[in-house]
């Protein structure tokens, strides 16, 4: 018995050491980077260049600086198997440095002739990337920066991206990636890489995975899933990402490449190339593709960031504007027999009354000589939900026209506009329809906008994007738009009619937009609400589009992360005249026009319920070029403001026992 134990022993332990063995030459064959240098250089090229050698912490990193047009440079990452003087790397450089980019061309610290580092399949490896972009913003004073990686580099260049914000401080700004077969689950590759790699065949390959994977963790301390968790985990890129795969790849399968690009969100895109025979191939099966691919790319990524650097200075602090001098008016409180529950619009009929409505449904006639208010009757269908309720109103000949929040038996909400006619002494609307329903309806009950404008027998509404976001770029949606309509409800010849269903829409791209008011040549204007910053004044434009949620005017999400791209504005959308980071919350526009006060005639008076403001904006060659606070914390949340024919302003507040106050001159 004790001898048939022994020659089971025996075997057991030979199978052992032989599996233990073939892990150990398999973890080190497979995954050993390159250190060989093949000698050749820019030179080869007939290139002038700089060898530049860059200190990180205690390892070296070697970098060649190849200078052409330095407002478009290009940092190179090479595979895993191969360094930057690599023959293979060198025809990228040519070709790119012949489109008219200046070239960085480095070796990670664990490659050709940078110091020996630790190796992670790129997880620590874009602390060289970072290294580097700094180094050059301080030594070469590169601003902006776009990355081409290849395999392993083409995963660090990834990984860079998703980690761009916590990374990059202040040095260059990456402005895009064109990420070249990268990997996305190194723990799928590991048996093909094997089998690739090391005379064993991919059974062999298989039944060896869990051995390589303990000795490759030991050798250099690596988890396996950490690449893929890092796609998982990470937030998603917040600049333009080109990944490139290619049908035929069996080292780096275009599914792979696939999954990378899914992962990192809206601002990655995937192209196919196919037919490679060997890993790296997408450039070889077809150099005019790629490289029309890769120039497109850049040239979009540059042109956008100097065109977002140009309109940095419509972002805007309040906190930095003046305040005029208080004593140039007086805020009066209007004596009348009832207080307001959150209004919502003050719609100015002579010198002596006003209607109001509120949320809650009711619409009042308040008379401010004989200091009384009424209710008007009607049956506007209107229901009080989170942020919707009565709304807008807006008084054309006989009817008073109404924006308000509906709902369906499906308990789903939408904005709707709807008419009635106003009876002479002010006390009824009869006949009220409904000419208007934005949809689809929504469970949400944020974002119902809205304004109304009558403007050459249209009229203009401001619809909100319900909190949904990205509906605000679809055109089977009225979320996020403008739309107009003719008095009666039917639809005019309007822009996107060839692209949509939806006639109505005049304009897209808005999240919430509750201002809108007419200058005297016309043009129209809104005040939109952002999301943590990103507010703004801009003009209506037929068939434009604010971008809303692909940028977010220099704002944020409320979480802190980055909206769209991270850019504040892109030239592929409309721009704002002024943007407020951070956000006043802004909820109506006038353009003032009055004796009441003479210097203000032809400015634009913004009223904010964050911080209970009215923004005085004074408009020149199509700019802001004065901006001044007429009052600050005096009264509450301010919802409206409107200018009665003698120029006195009237203003109401959102909230609960209000009033109506009046701003009159002190002179």
């Amino acid at each position: 018995m004790r001898i048939k134990k022994k020659y089971l022993v025996i075997p057991s332990f030979l199978i052992l050491f032989i599996y233990i063995f073939l892990s150990i030459f398999s973890s080190i064959s497979t995954f050993r980077v390159s250190s060989k240098s093949s000698n050749l250089d820019p030179s080869y090229l007939d290139l002038e260049y700089e060898d530049i050698d860059i200190v990180s912490g205690e390892s070296i990193i070697s970098s060649w600086w190849i200078p052409n047009n330095k407002d478009k440079t290009i940092l190179i990452l090479h595979g895993l198997r191969s360094q930057k003087d690599d023959e293979y790397i060198l025809n990228f450089i040519r070709e790119f440095h012949n489109l008219g980019f200046s070239i960085i061309a480095i070796d990670f610290r664990n490659h050709g002739d940078s110091s020996k580092g630790d190796f992670t399949f790129g997880i620590d490896e874009i602390n060289d990337v970072y290294n580097t972009i700094e180094f050059y913003n301080s030594y070469k004073n590169i601003e902006e920066i776009g990355i081409w990686g290849f395999s392993y580099g083409a995963t660090t260049a990834n990984l860079a991206a998703i980690n761009n914000e916590l990374k990059n401080n202040n040095s260059a700004r990456i402005v895009g990636v064109f990420s070249d077969s990268p990997y996305f689950s190194l723990t799928d590759l590991i048996s093909s890489q094997i089998s690739r790699r090391t005379p064993l065949n991919e059974s062999m390959s298989d039944l060896l995975k869990p051995g390589i994977l303990l000795f490759t963790n030991i050798f250099y301390n690596f988890d396996f899933n950490s690449v893929e968790n890092t796609y998982i985990e990470g937030s998603k890129v917040s600049i333009p990402t080109k990944i490139i795969g290619c049908t035929g790849d069996q080292t780096v399968p275009i599914d792979q490449s696939i999954n990378a690009s899914n992962t990192l969100g809206q601002l990655s895109s995937f192209v196919e190339f196919s037919n490679c025979l060997e890993h790296g191939d997408a450039f070889i099966s077809d150099p005019e593709k790629y490289l029309s691919e890769f120039k497109t790319h850049f040239d979009k990524a540059f042109q956008s960031e100097a065109f977002n650097k140009n309109n940095e200075n419509i972002i805007s602090d309040f906190n930095n504007y003046p305040q005029i001098d208080n004593s140039n008016y007086i805020l009066d409180k209007i004596d009348i027999d009832r207080k307001f529950d959150n209004p919502w619009a003050i719609e100015i009929l002579n010198t002596t009354q006003a209607i109001i409505s509120e949320k809650k449904g009711e619409l009042t006639l308040v008379n401010f000589e004989e200091k009384t208010a009424r209710n008007i009757d009607h049956n506007i269908p209107s229901v009080q939900v989170g942020q919707g309720g009565l709304l807008d109103i807006v008084i054309h000949e006989q009817f008073l026209y109404a924006s308000f929040s509906k709902k369906n038996d499906k308990e789903e909400y939408t904005t709707a506009i709807g008419r009635g006619i106003l009876s002479e002494d002010y006390s009824k609307i009869s006949e009220f329809e409904i000419i208007f329903e934005a949809l689809p309806y929504f469970k949400e009950t944020v974002h119902f906008g809205s304004r109304l404008i009558i403007q050459d027998d249209y009229l203009y509404a401001s619809i909100g994007e319900r909190g949904k976001g990205v509906v605000a770029q679809e055109l089977d949606s009225h979320a996020g738009s403008i739309i107009r309509i003719n008095l009666d409800g039917t639809i005019p010849n309007n822009p996107f009619s060839d692209e949509s269903n939806l006639d109505e829409i005049y304009m897209i791209g808005l999240r919430n937009p509750q201002g809108m008011a007419i200058n005297e040549n016309g043009d129209i204007y809104i005040t939109n609400h952002g999301a943590k910053g990103g507010d703004f004044l801009g003009l209506i434009f037929s068939g434009g589009n604010y971008g809303w949620n692909k940028i977010g005017w220099g704002g944020k999400n409320y979480s802190g992360t980055n909206i769209g791209s991270g850019k504040s504005f892109l030239e592929d959308y409309n721009i704002p005249l002024i943007s407020w980071v951070p956000s006043i919350a802004p909820s109506d526009l006038i353009f003032y026009k009055g004796e009441e006060f003479p210097n203000w005639n032809g400015k634009i008076l913004v009223s904010s319920l964050k911080f209970k403001l009215i923004v005085s904006l004074e408009i020149k060659d199509n700019s802001i070029s004065q901006k001044e606070i007429i009052l600050k914390d005096k009264i509450g949340r301010i919802r409206d403001i409107e200018v009665n024919s003698k120029g006195e302003i009237f203003i109401i507040t959102d909230e609960k026992n209000s009033y109506i106050w009046k701003l009159r001159s002190s002179k």
